[in-house]
């Protein structure tokens, strides 16, 4: 299987390979304008439809839309791979019948700050060529380790990223005079796993 997706696989294939231009140019659906036309019709210009008349069918016309745009993205996206896949051979044949020579694709450096991960992601991207059958299985073996290992670890909230807030809103008064450490009634950000882990400091439970 590592060996199939080292030799088929084509890096400069995307997931994502529309230009941001050929979405801009994209026409609107009609038909999700009329339901677009049909919801703004019912809504009446209320930001709040709780409780009105049409909420029912304010809220599925909503579902629909959503289904609509979601569907027609994919089918793009499916539609330029499938091109891409279809004519790259054409293209490669092409020039090189002409003299021009192939672009130099450069694999983006891999960079990550767990050894493990960076371990694995060597040996699902960068696969030697001639594996005998007892290397291919010592090299499964190595990436199904790795994936446990990875699935054991638990990344951190990084602190730039946490919202500072006054202590005031955070504790809770108590009739004792000594301070809790920990709130009992816990903010949004924080996680109920992490709350009671004595590894990490205070400010990180914030």
């Amino acid at each position: 299987m590592l060996s199939h997706i080292g030799l088929m696989r084509d890096p400069r294939a995307r997931k994502d390979m529309v230009p941001d231009e050929v979405w801009a140019r994209m026409p609107p659906d009609p038909e999700i304008l009329a339901l677009e036309a049909e919801r703004a019709q019912l809504k009446g210009g209320q930001y709040r439809i709780t409780g009105t008349e049409n909420e029912d069918r304010i809220r599925e016309l909503t579902r629909l839309i959503g289904q609509m745009k979601a569907k027609r993205a994919k089918n793009i996206r499916r539609g330029y791979r499938e091109d891409y896949f279809y004519n790259r051979p054409t293209w490669d044949i092409e020039r090189q019948a002409n003299g021009e020579e192939g672009q130099e694709y450069v694999e983006p450096a891999i960079d990550l700050q767990i050894p493990e991960r960076a371990a694995l992601a060597k040996i699902l991207c960068n696969q030697p060529e001639g594996l005998s059958s007892t290397a291919l299985l010592a090299l499964r073996i190595q990436a199904g380790e790795l994936m446990s290992i990875l699935c054991d670890k638990r990344e951190t909230i990084k602190r730039d990223r946490i919202r500072q807030r006054a202590l005031a809103d955070v504790m809770v008064k108590e009739e004792s005079p000594e301070s809790d450490t920990f709130p009992l009634l816990m903010q949004r950000t924080q996680c109920p796993l992490c709350i009671g882990d004595e590894r990490l400091s205070n400010v990180d439970l914030l």
